[in-house]
Order: C-alpha cells, then structure tokens, then sequence
C-alpha cells in the first residue's frame, strides 16, 4: 500500500510539474508572439512611405501606358516593395503565431492568432492581388517598367500617385 502510494504520489507529482513546466512554457510562447506583433510593428515603422522618396510626375512619360495601366503598375511596385520591406518582420511573426496556436491549442489563441493574422497578412494579399493584376499587362509593358529604378524600392505612394496622376489628368484634357 505504502508503495502505492508513493508511486501515485510520483505520478502527480510529475503531472503538477509538467502542467508548472507547460504554463510557464505556455506564457514564454504568449510573450514571444507579442513580441514578434511589435518587431512586425517596427518594421512597418521602418518601412514607412512618408519617409520614402516620391516618384517623378514624368516617371511613365514615354511609357505610353493607359491609366489602368499605370495605376496596376504602380500597385504592384507599391505592394511588391513594401513586401518585400516587412518580409523578415512577417516571417518571425509567423513563426510565433504558429508556436503559439499549436502548443496552446486553445479557442481564445486561436481567436487572438486569427484577428492579428488578418492585419499583419493583410499588405501580404494586397500584393497578390495586384501580382494577379500585373501579371494580365502585356509583356512589353512589364518589360518597360521592370527596367525602372525607381520602382524597385519602397517609394511614397501617396504623393507619388499624386505626382503620377498629374501626368494623365494632363493626357486627357
């Protein structure tokens, strides 16, 4: 009987430990997902298009594209750079969120991990949708405008579009 008890006493003993072990686990997975919404966080800081340079209004002049054309140029570039930007940030953000709703498996990590995913993915299926839109231009469009400099860094996209649109307002008047 004495070493029944000592054997079950064990055995909960190790259970407590684990369910100790687990939780503080547990909560070092929870702090690192954190973590990993505010790296994301500085890298969209560091990515920031205020800071970026504005493209020239006469960037597509010779380009003789129409204005569906320059705008599905222009949002891909813009999405295509900030991707590529914040990718790193996306990356270990994801690793942690996976950690998380796999070790915790809990409804509330689950819910949590799916309302941050929908707005750090969400400039992620912006450029997918606009790589689907770019990938319907003709090829010797693509070919123009993948030989531009400009495009293929992070640039400010509200006044860029701003000095963009200049150019066709004045094509059509």
């Amino acid at each position: 009987m004495k070493k029944t008890f000592l054997l079950l006493s064990l055995l909960v003993a190790s259970q407590v430990y684990a369910n100790v072990e687990n939780d503080g686990l547990n909560q070092k997975i929870l702090t690192s997902y954190y973590g990993a919404i505010d790296t994301y966080a500085e890298f969209v800081k560091l990515c920031d298009e205020k800071k970026a340079p504005v493209l020239p209004e006469n960037l597509f002049e010779h380009f003789n594209l129409t204005e569906l054309e320059m705008q599905t140029v222009f949002n891909f570039y813009r999405s295509k750079t900030f991707v590529k930007c914040t990718t790193e940030g996306l990356n270990n953000y994801t690793l942690h969120a996976t950690m998380l709703k796999v070790k915790t498996q809990t409804e509330h990590a689950t819910q949590m991990v799916a309302a941050s995913d929908e707005l750090i993915t969400h400039s992620y299926l912006l450029y997918l949708e606009n790589e689907l839109k770019y990938e319907k231009l003709s090829q010797s469009v693509k070919d123009k405008v993948e030989q531009v400099p400009e495009l293929q860094t992070l640039f400010n996209a509200m006044d860029s579009f701003e000095n963009l649109s200049k150019t066709y307002l004045k094509s059509t008047k």
